[in-house]
């Protein structure tokens, strides 16, 4: 099993930019787009919470686990 993030498509559904999104996660946009592609190792609580904030959503909609 594999945890993957669903940033694209909550971030497009949205409207937001991907420069919006390293803003708003205090981070480069190059490490966003690495979380938006699922290229980092570990995600932080603190930006899953932020997350939930912006998106009005809870933890489940973010993670998406799925079979490898």
């Amino acid at each position: 099993m594999k945890i993957t993030l669903r940033l694209k498509e909550l971030r497009t559904a949205h409207g937001h930019t991907q420069k919006f999104m390293a803003n708003y996660l205090e981070m480069t946009e190059t490490n966003y787009r690495r979380a938006e592609y699922n290229q980092l190792g570990s995600v932080k609580i603190r930006d899953l919470e932020k997350l939930c904030e912006l998106f009005q959503c809870g933890v489940g909609d973010i993670l998406h686990l799925e079979a490898e």
